[in-house]
């Protein structure tokens, strides 16, 4: 089996109102992230 790593970065801005998920895990934060 062959394996890839690889190292990146993706960045969205914060908005007011909306839950805070990084990992899948939601965070108490009173701002969200802004997706697509």
């Amino acid at each position: 089996m062959n394996y890839r790593v690889g190292l990146g970065y993706d960045i969205h801005r914060l908005k007011s109102g909306r839950p805070l998920f990084l990992a899948g895990v939601r965070i108490p934060f009173k701002q969200g992230l802004l997706g697509h």
